[in-house]
């Protein structure tokens, strides 16, 4: 949803949107998007635009474990300032003090609210997303899932280099009475 900047007063402008589905493509993984709703508050202070909001909705990924697909619920809150690009010093003069590091640009006479629920989408999701902290994953060797048992396949044996390290350990580790 696109909103021109005019239209916000002095008072501000308040916004409840709701999404039933989006689906975001992040480096090849699907990710699915249900029941999203976002409320936002857009108010000019002192020639900023002041946005601030909050965006929940249920994400269904892979776990990155074992790749079954799991499902979590994500509630972000967001606030921000934003600057009209124009009458902005030309670049090579620029400074940003660190406050101003904090501040987006405005580029046009509209803001896009779908832009920003999508960005803070992206913010709320796990760098490493699994479906449980206590995942196994998949055997490396025959690909079973792990959390469904044990697989077949033969344990390795350490590499003997470390078979030093081992006695080592055993030697500190103390022995239970």
């Amino acid at each position: 949803m696109l909103v021109n900047i005019h239209q916000i007063t002095e008072r501000g402008l308040d916004f409840d949107l709701e999404r039933p589905n989006l689906v975001l493509d992040q480096a090849e993984k699907q990710i699915s998007v249900a029941g999203v709703q976002a409320s936002f508050h857009l108010e000019w202070e002192g020639g900023r635009l002041h946005i601030a909001g909050q965006v929940s909705a249920f994400i269904s990924m892979h776990c990155s474990r074992c790749f079954r697909n799991f499902s979590f619920p994500m509630k972000e809150n967001f606030d921000f300032m934003s600057l009209p690009l124009r009458g902005l010093k030309s670049p090579e003069n620029l400074r940003l003090s660190a406050e101003e590091m904090e501040v987006t640009f405005l580029q046009g006479e509209e803001i896009d609210l779908d832009e920003i629920i999508r960005e803070n989408i992206y913010l709320s999701l796990p760098i490493q997303p699994l479906c449980s902290e206590a995942c196994e994953g998949l055997c490396p060797r025959c690909g079973k899932d792990l959390n469904e048992g044990d697989c077949t396949c033969l344990k390795e044996q350490a590499d003997p280099r470390f078979q030093p390290l081992e006695i080592l350990r055993q030697k500190m580790t103390p022995k239970a009475k």
